[in-house]
């Protein structure tokens, strides 16, 4: 939509205003060069944010998660966020917690992977961590019905909802699960007390800037509502949580 209005302003000779919840790298390089000006940047609070183990490593939640939800005064709603770019599969050691990656892009693989899925790389299947020599090694993805499952089996007396692009159930439900869909329903959003992000690994280790930048958008979107925000992640070291943990926006 941004290049079809820059296209138009040229054809037409008109300026063209864009708005967002913050510029992206392209649009700071356009910056640079004079072909746009900043008129104006809102700056966001501080995040909440909370790193916690993976929420389901073992297809077990996180104690320190349902205890928080366990707890939870009547009549306050949680969000669990799962990043649908992020929901593909990853390998990972129960042993030293380190995932499997492509040698040469750093991309989180498989075990039964022998190509990179994005760099092509071919590579001999593993059968043991190349960090510990453990052969521990499990393979760990999550999606919104197998995440609805474990919740229902975990805090049963909880009411819950599921928003996708192509399904609405019970939106007004103590607990909801959400892809980015829920960025369509800015009310909806602002009305939760707590929000889980979950699935992300595989989109933290994808060697693409755009797509991180993306995930960033995200957490700031989630992070303007001023409430607890949770993250599961095993690479709690990862830049972009070091930028939201410590910087001003």
């Amino acid at each position: 939509a941004a290049t079809v209005a820059k296209l138009l302003g040229e054809r037409h000779n008109i300026t063209i205003i864009l708005g967002g919840i913050a510029p992206r790298i392209k649009d700071f390089w356009d910056i640079k060069r004079r072909k746009m000006k900043l008129v104006g940047q809102k700056r966001f609070p501080k995040l909440d944010i909370h790193l916690d183990p993976p929420f389901f490593l073992k297809d077990e939640p996180n104690f320190r998660i349902i205890e928080l939800l366990k707890n939870q005064p009547k009549g306050r709603k949680v969000l669990f966020f799962l990043n649908r770019k992020g929901a593909g599969e990853i390998s990972i050691c129960r042993d030293c917690g380190n995932l499997l990656r492509c040698h040469h892009c750093q991309t989180v693989q498989l075990l039964s992977d022998t190509r990179c899925r994005y760099c092509r790389t071919v590579y001999e299947m593993l059968s043991v961590c190349p960090y510990c020599q453990s052969a521990n090694l499990q393979a760990h993805g999550i999606g919104t019905r197998k995440l609805l499952g474990i919740l229902r089996h975990s805090l049963p007396k909880y009411r819950y909802g599921l928003l996708e692009e192509s399904k609405e159930e019970k939106l007004d439900a103590d607990i909801l699960i959400s892809t980015s869909a829920i960025f369509s329903y800015p009310k909806l959003l602002a009305s939760f007390q707590r929000i889980i992000v979950i699935g992300i690994e595989y989109s933290l280790h994808l060697p693409d800037f755009a797509n991180l930048e993306e995930l960033f958008l995200q957490f700031l979107k989630l992070g303007s509502q001023r409430v607890p925000l949770y993250v599961e992640t095993q690479t709690p070291d990862h830049p972009i949580f070091r930028y939201l943990r410590s910087a001003p926006h």
